[in-house]
């Protein structure tokens, strides 16, 4: 009875125990595997975002550089190959053209290239000259006109007819005068240039004068004589080069050479002949 007792006893400890074992392992391990699941999860995702995020950051940083270099050399090689080299070639071709025509000598002993050709603008009082100088002509008489002053372009272009009829109406003036047909000529030379040795006749000179109802003379030619340089225009025949141009001062005669010609040769004060001495000798 004792014994039975004691098994019957053994036995309720025993479940007990067993009972209270397996429902706290059962419920930790489940805890514990629920747990490991989600860290797992997060941890996977954390990983997958830090790594995506990663992996963007350096695929977009270097699909950038590579870009950035790859147009960077392409735009280098384009800049460098056609538009400066074709720049250069075209600014080159339009300087040297510039100084074939705007700085051609045209005087007694160099007279109007056979070849020469020209191609004339009309203006408002019927005179003509060289299309090319036409824009900073008009920017020139608008600007002095813009301080009160009324000028116009008495002589342009002329045709070698032109000016062998002036020659022979200058002689003809002379010569009522008295003076023989030798003297006659060479008082004339002064003043007019033989046929064939005229700038007017290159359509890049002009006379001007001013128009007396509203402006004087002076006041016009002071004006041309401080300013016409910043239009690329030189006086031709100033009075103290009448040794070297062989004509007597003309304060009304301008010519065109270029802007930067004209600059240098105000600076210098130099004619166009000591002017291309100049050139030859600093090239």
């Amino acid at each position: 009875m004792i014994n039975r007792k004691k098994q019957v006893v053994f036995l309720m400890v025993a479940t007990f125990i067993l009972s209270f074992s397996g429902c706290g392992f059962n419920s930790d391990t489940s805890n514990n595997e629920e747990t490991t699941i989600e860290m797992a999860e997060e941890f996977t995702e954390e990983s997958t975002e830090a790594t995506t995020e990663n992996t963007t950051e350096e695929t977009t940083e270097k699909t950038t550089e590579e870009i950035t270099e790859a147009t960077t050399e392409e735009v280098t090689e384009e800049v460098t190959e056609e538009n400066t080299v074709d720049s250069t070639e075209d600014n080159t071709e339009e300087t040297e053209e510039d100084d074939k025509w705007c700085l051609i000598l045209v005087n007694q002993y160099n007279p109007v290239p056979d070849d020469y050709e020209i191609k004339l603008t009309d203006l408002s009082n019927g005179k003509q000259v060289d299309s090319r100088i036409y824009p900073k002509l008009q920017a020139m008489f608008d600007d002095a006109r813009s301080y009160g002053m009324d000028l116009f372009v008495r002589e342009g272009y002329r045709t070698r007819e032109d000016q062998q009829s002036i020659m022979d109406s200058r002689v003809e003036a002379y010569e009522a005068e008295g003076c023989t047909e030798d003297e006659a000529i060479a008082y004339a030379k002064q003043y007019v240039a033989v046929p064939g040795t005229s700038e007017h006749e290159l359509g890049i000179s002009v006379d001007i004068n001013a128009n007396n109802d509203v402006s004087d003379d002076d006041t016009v030619y002071n004006w041309l004589d401080e300013n016409a340089y910043k239009y690329g225009f030189i006086k031709r025949y100033p009075e103290n080069k009448i040794d070297i141009t062989g004509i007597n001062n003309e304060p009304w005669h301008y010519r065109y050479v270029g802007e930067k010609a004209a600059q240098e040769m105000k600076e210098l004060d130099l004619c166009l002949e000591e002017y291309l001495v100049y050139l030859s000798e600093n090239e």
